[in-house]
């Protein structure tokens, strides 16, 4: 596996976990989770330390998360769905 596909498998696996609460992306070198409650960020140099930054952040204050698949794709695409 290169380094992308892991980078690539380690930022899936965050947003599967942990896409309903947080924005995870990866710029400059440093992994980013940005919640979507309140727009606090965390960063951090590899996707471990960025799990446990998320852990120790929702810990303290849990974020709301999506009752359903279609409220988290909605949020994640920032659109309405339409019922």
């Amino acid at each position: 596996m290169s380094a992308y596909e892991g980078d690539a498998a380690a930022i899936g696996s965050l947003i599967w976990n942990w896409g309903e609460a947080y924005v995870i992306s990866y710029a400059n070198g440093l992994y980013h989770a940005e919640r979507r409650d309140n727009g606090a960020q965390v960063h951090a140099p590899d996707p471990g330390q960025l799990h446990r930054e998320m852990q120790a952040d929702y810990a303290a204050r849990p974020a709301p998360r999506a009752t359903c698949l279609a409220d988290a794709i909605a949020r994640a695409l920032a659109i309405t769905p339409v019922l």
